[in-house]
């Protein structure tokens, strides 16, 4: 990995505290936390299995909407509205954990059209990269020194 990034050891994904039931080598992919990268990508099988758990859950209560650009993922209505949101919570080795509230994962890219700001990466080059969407409102701590990273709860709102 370059020394210009982060890695880190996604083990698991829940959506509103249920695993996705995918086998832990799903996970083992280069995984980075990039402050420069807006959206967060997932490796294929581990975003349609995300997709598939949090559109099952959404939909009881909002109805989908045609996706946008990458982010296929798209429901009717203002994320300021959306009470009823699945909290998404990625998992990484060594025990830590970064919980996803409705703020972190849904994005309205158009009036009344709201996205899961969650993307695929490319089949060729499986790849997670945990982009700046989700970590607003963390505290995030670059070591450059010791090419370490933390992240707690309790930045910017």
């Amino acid at each position: 990995m370059l020394p210009t990034l982060y890695g880190l050891d996604l083990t698991a994904i829940t959506v509103g505290g249920k695993p996705l039931g995918l086998a832990a080598s799903s996970y083992k992919v280069p995984t980075i936390i990039d402050s420069g990268t807006v959206i967060t990508r997932l490796p294929m099988p581990v975003y349609t299995a995300l997709k598939n758990s949090f559109v099952r859950i959404m939909s009881k209560k909002y109805a989908q909407a045609p996706g946008i650009s990458i982010l296929d993922t798209c429901f009717k209505g203002n994320v300021k509205e959306m009470s009823e949101v699945p909290e998404i919570q990625m998992i990484f080795g060594g025990g830590a954990d970064l919980p996803l509230k409705a703020h972190n994962t849904l994005i309205e890219l158009d009036k009344g059209v709201t996205c899961l700001a969650i993307a695929g990466s490319s089949e060729n080059n499986p790849i997670a990269i945990i982009g700046n969407y989700q970590q607003q409102t963390f505290k995030v701590a670059y070591d450059v020194a010791n090419s370490k990273i933390g992240f707690a709860a309790g930045g910017c709102q």
